[in-house]
């Protein structure tokens, strides 16, 4: 009997000696520099959005947040990288859309996303824009819709990849509005977009960020937003679910840490960065750059959004016949 006494009294103690030793880990963090993945080079609209929140994390956090770029495979190396790093609340990863639409692509992948990373915090969104080329005879969504019906087949949309937001958006559009337009796959979003620009191909689903100069220019026709709300950068430009209700089609970023990630460094991240992105510099200048704030969410919150974007996005890859890779 007194031998059980001891064994579990001995429980007792590792059990607490281990809370204690999470507690203290919490309290002190941050202690050293922490490094923030993200799987894009240098320069695109991911890596603005990482470097404006690295830095007002570092000030926040009085410890340096580094931003590494580990572009390739994907986004496979980047997050593959940070899945199997220490659970310590140093190793971050800055994710898109693409990472829960991952899963429905490809029957293998180097990580789960509902089991290998812990939620942090939801960023920003970059809206995706249906833009046209100018000498296409539509002013409206309306209009869209009413030349597709009129030529079936005899219209077409670039994207950048089957299966990214590009290509998803314009196939979500196509099952909405009930229209057969024409998909034409280029290598890269950029090269997508020029040829809207050269008359190549009619219309495309752009993000905000690259589209908006052309806008301004007038070398593209903006028809709609592919968010719930206008943009505040072109007011006058409706919403596509103002037409076709229900429409949502918006980049979204957010913060994972490994699977494991003490709670209480969990949740004060997602306070430091909330509270980041609520500072009026942070809004004009992510604005300035394309992206709107996201709504703030909970750990959880966020856990439960990628969950739902997952789902509506397979369903939107399996109506549109694209079969899942090795």
């Amino acid at each position: 009997m007194r031998k059980f006494h001891y064994l579990g009294l001995w429980a007792v103690v590792l059990t607490t000696g281990i809370c204690v030793s999470e507690i203290t880990h919490a309290q002190s963090y941050p202690s050293k520099n922490i490094r923030l993945t993200i799987p894009f080079p240098p320069g695109g609209a991911s890596d603005i959005l990482a470097r404006a929140v690295a830095d007002r994390l570092t000030d926040s956090l009085k410890q340096r947040v580094i931003v590494d770029n580990r572009p390739g495979g994907g986004g496979l190396i980047a997050i593959d990288l940070v899945a199997h790093a220490p659970a310590d609340g140093y190793s971050l990863l800055q994710i898109a859309a693409s990472f829960v639409i991952n899963p429905s692509l490809y029957k293998k992948l180097p990580y789960n996303a509902q089991t290998d990373f812990s939620a942090i915090s939801i960023l920003a969104i970059a809206d995706n824009i249906l833009v046209a080329h100018p000498s296409l005879p539509t002013r409206s969504v309306r209009d869209l819709i009413a030349l597709a019906k009129k030529r079936p087949g005899q219209l077409n949309y670039g994207h950048s990849g089957y299966g990214t937001q590009s290509f998803l958006a314009a196939e979500l559009f196509k099952q909405m509005a009930e229209v057969d337009v024409v998909p034409i796959p280029y290598k890269g979003a950029p090269a997508a977009l020029l040829d809207v620009i050269a008359g190549q191909i009619q219309i495309i689903f752009a993000g905000a960020p690259p589209a908006l100069s052309h806008v301004r220019s007038g070398k593209l026709r903006p028809l709609a937003v592919g968010g719930k709300n206008r943009l505040p950068q072109l007011p006058g430009v409706p919403t596509l679910a103002e037409t076709l209700p229900g429409f949502e089609a918006s980049v979204w970023y957010g913060f994972l840490a490994p699977a494991g990630t003490p709670q209480e460094i969990v949740v004060r991240l997602n306070a430091e960065v909330n509270k980041i992105l609520q500072l009026p510099a942070t809004k004009e200048f992510l604005m300035a750059n394309g992206f709107r704030i996201a709504s703030p969410m909970t750990p959880e919150a966020f856990s439960a959004y990628m969950i739902s974007e997952g789902e509506k996005w397979a369903q939107v890859l399996k109506q549109s016949g694209v079969s899942a890779t090795n």
